[in-house]
């Protein structure tokens, strides 16, 4: 018959979960152990559990795990949309709370294209053109993801349009090199005041040297390139930092629509990059014979002539995108 040894205690049930340290005689230990049975609570959605630790035993619930996120950042990459409600309906100032990376739940939404989440954290007023560690904001990763719809959502002022992250990129960049074109189009209606004043320029570039048509070149999107030069064919011939144009690049990819869409605007065939190479070099360099014939055989025309543009009003494009919808 085994006989209990008299140096050792039993433990009681609830000591062995994540509350039990709660017990402890060391505060800092004790307040971990209600952090982690806390941040526990919210990663099973079990509300009724995160409300008993908040209201009865004192978690905080600005409180962070090693990676800096909050209860409601974890609610918010679970797609809980209850949780963010509940731990938000006292204190909506825990919705703009980031993490160890500078993401806010809002950006986690965004970037996870999660539409009913973005709305809840919408509701609770979060800080608006906050950025993460690397400039980027909600709006970025929703351009990122191609969604107008989240982009409607998260509508702010047009000036926050402007906010560059760290490699100089507008969310209006980040859409065009995605090739996300209802993106794109999106973000110029709700810059399109401010475009006709000039306030919001197409052909700013970001730190590669890239215009947004340029960005949508490279991403081989006809279609965004289309309405890019219709917004601002000032574009057409402006080079990067290797001194490559919209068509430099579309000729080096060998993509014969874009170069041909290209041409037909007035695009200088014989601009030469850094190098001292034009489109027609690039493309027989890397075998393009096809687009390296379509150049070869062009007439140059003047770039910028109205007989290139299919709208001579601002944000007709605007308008026929939207009614194709």
């Amino acid at each position: 018959m085994s006989q209990d040894n008299p140096n050792t205690r039993s433990e009681p049930n609830e000591c062995r979960g994540g509350a039990a340290a709660t017990n402890s005689t060391d505060p800092k230990a004790a307040e971990a152990a209600l952090t982690a049975a806390l941040h526990d609570a919210v990663r099973s959605g079990d509300i009724a559990a995160v409300k008993d630790l908040i209201i009865r035993k004192g978690a905080k619930e600005d409180s962070v795990d090693s990676q800096g996120r909050t209860p409601m950042i974890i609610a918010a990459l679970n797609r809980d949309v209850g949780m963010v409600k509940m731990l938000g309906h006292d204190h909506d100032a825990f919705a703009y709370l980031a993490d160890n990376s500078g993401a806010t739940p809002l950006m986690i939404a965004a970037k996870n294209n999660d539409l009913e989440m973005a709305k809840a954290l919408w509701s609770l007023g979060p800080r608006k053109g906050l950025q993460d560690n690397n400039g980027w904001t909600a709006l970025h990763f929703a351009a990122e993801q191609g969604s107008a719809e989240m982009l409607g959502t998260l509508s702010l002022s047009p000036t926050k349009y402007s906010i560059r992250n760290c490699d100089g990129s507008t969310p209006l960049d980040i859409a065009a090199s995605s090739g996300h074109v209802e993106a794109v189009v999106m973000i110029l209606q709700i810059c399109e005041k401010k475009l006709k004043k000039k306030e919001f320029s197409l052909q700013n570039t970001n730190l590669a040297g890239r215009t947004p048509l340029h960005s949508a070149v490279v991403a081989g999107s006809v279609e965004a390139v289309e309405f890019l030069y219709e917004e601002e064919p000032l574009a057409l011939n402006i080079p990067d930092k290797n001194g490559d144009t919209p068509l430099n690049s579309a000729a080096s990819r060998g993509d014969l629509e874009l170069t041909e869409l290209l041409l037909s605007y007035g695009a200088d065939k014989d601009f030469p990059d850094n190098k001292g190479e034009t489109p027609l070099t690039k493309a027989s360099r890397g075998g393009f014979n096809d687009v390296a014939s379509l150049i070869g055989q062009h007439k140059q025309t003047k770039a910028n002539d109205p007989q290139h543009s299919s709208s001579s009003k601002p944000g007709n494009i605007l308008s026929r995108m939207f009614k194709r919808s």
